[in-house]
């Protein structure tokens, strides 16, 4: 347990008493300024965030953070995060000198597992699993990639800030199913949230707004109504009003920052590449679109969730025509063939199994690694040693699974999206793999784009959003500005 010895610089504030408690930082030298004013404006509350951007220290704040909660009366402190993190969150709290424990593997290992420690690391899905245990021994939570939060009606945020869930049981003898009704206790006694990419759409900030000061917005009608100004037909919030009231909820608990304010980068260069596809690809991408689509007085009709796959399933048949018969090599494989071939090594962005799995095919020779959903665990951690220590020239990513808890700065500076994230925070969470402190060399990230496609529609949406966040989080350019520079 944290002791009352040690020493720290006393005009650093909060972070000098956590050092005074025989705590000490995860790295040589001082806290920057930044670091020392937001810790000491937020820590103290009982709940707050850390939105800052990659390689700005989020995890030393929530420690520190964590750490002082444990010495103003809170029992323990649980880190919550991506289970691509729990070892790295381990081996940073071991460094400062935490009693840390590192709450994983088989339920009847953890089943073993005592509560009297200062920090718990566990996953978001360790932490669902074991929920029943948790719950009657409370703490203060660090949670870290906090985006899992944005989404009130998830099971996580009920877990953590308490709610109904409803869940079907099937009866014999009944023809409909009963619809149980679970209440979840608020177990949210304080809370720190962790992200550099907070969220993609205003909406989503409610439920990290919620998370850590309850009293601001009442509900979620209470948030949309002062905030929502109109949703399109599938009840999706798209016009917005009052941004600046929202930008100023936000800041008064949470702390933003920005690498190009704070950090000597090198600079990044983004080359989007439209091209047109071969004929036959596109003759044929239309007409599996066209049998897809259903169409009434003119005009598409589609639910939300129909939406959602289309835009998916459209995506793949620019990179994967090969399921559905078409023979020629995509394009888009010939201008990655390019990159791949003529740089020593090469990140490459890729949203879908499958195509992850092509590219694992295609470079086997030249040497591949991976890190998504169509890999295990240890061969993602063995790809990732290989490919820092030079023996693989290719590493692909699926946005989501390689976003968060990879770091490739010191081996590579080259990076092409095979296919468009759906979002720009996965775009600059997988970009952020290479373009983060540490990088000597000009990243230069390659986007091909097919005409005609819904490639180029998923471009402009993500910029459109991008755009409409920076109106709450101010960052110093907008996806449009860094991937169309002005001349």
């Amino acid at each position: 347990m944290i002791s009352l010895t040690g020493s720290g610089e006393k005009w650093w504030g909060i972070i000098s008493e956590v050092l005074a408690a025989g705590i000490r930082l995860p790295f040589e030298g001082k806290p920057h300024q930044f670091q020392i004013d937001d810790i000491n404006r937020h820590a103290r509350r009982m709940s707050c965030g850390y939105f800052w951007d990659i390689g700005l220290g989020k995890t030393t704040a929530g420690a520190i953070t964590g750490g002082y909660h444990l010495l103003n009366g809170a029992e323990r402190c649980y880190v919550l995060c991506p289970a691509s993190l729990v070892v790295q969150w381990k081996e940073t709290l071991d460094l400062m000198g935490f009693d840390a424990l590192l709450w994983q593997g088989s339920p009847k290992e953890r089943l073993a597992f005592g509560f009297d420690h200062d920090m718990i690391v566990m996953s978001f899905e360790i932490f669902q699993k074991d929920y029943p245990r948790i719950k009657d021994h409370p703490g203060y939570f660090v949670v870290d990639e906090a985006t899992i939060l944005s989404n009130p009606n998830n099971l996580f945020y009920k877990m953590i800030n308490g709610g109904i869930v409803e869940k079907k049981r099937v009866v014999p003898g009944l023809a409909k199913p009963m619809i149980d009704k679970i209440q979840y206790p608020n177990l949210n006694n304080g809370a720190c949230l962790l992200t550099a990419t907070p969220s993609n759409n205003p909406a989503d900030l409610y439920g990290l707004i919620k998370t850590v000061a309850p009293e601001i917005y009442t509900n979620e009608f209470t948030f949309k109504r002062l905030h929502v100004s109109e949703e399109n037909v599938f009840g999706v919030p798209s016009a917005f009003i009052n941004m600046d009231m929202l930008k100023d909820n936000l800041r008064s608990v949470a702390s933003i920052r920005f690498a190009q304010d704070h950090l000597d980068m090198p600079e990044i260069s983004y080359n989007v590449i439209e091209y047109d596809l071969h004929p036959a690809h596109l003759d044929l991408y239309n007409e599996l679109l066209e049998k897809r689509l259903v169409v009434h007085d003119n005009k598409i009709v589609i639910n939300a969730l129909e939406a959602t796959a289309f835009y998916n399933w459209a995506q793949k048949l620019v990179v994967n025509p090969d399921q559905a018969m078409f023979s020629q090599t995509p394009k888009v494989l010939e201008i990655m063939d390019t990159i791949v071939y003529n740089n020593p090594q090469t990140l490459i962005i890729n949203k879908y199994v499958m195509s992850n799995d092509k590219m694992m095919k295609r470079y086997a020779k030249i040497g591949i690694g991976g890190c998504y959903g169509g890999l295990t665990r240890a061969q993602q951690i063995k790809a990732i040693k290989d490919f820092k220590e030079g023996r693989l020239r290719a590493f692909t990513v699926n946005p989501k699974s390689g976003g968060v808890g990879l770091n490739l700065q010191e081996c590579c500076h080259n990076v092409v999206c095979g296919e468009i994230p759906v979002t720009s925070r996965d775009f600059r969470q997988a970009l952020g793999r290479v373009y983060r402190q540490g990088q000597k060399f000009r990243v230069i990230c390659t986007i091909p784009v097919a005409r005609k496609t819904i490639q180029r529609t998923l471009l402009q949406n993500i910029m459109k959003k991008d755009e409409i966040m920076n109106q709450v989080l101010c960052s110093p350019k907008t996806l449009r500005e860094d991937l169309f520079p002005k001349k």
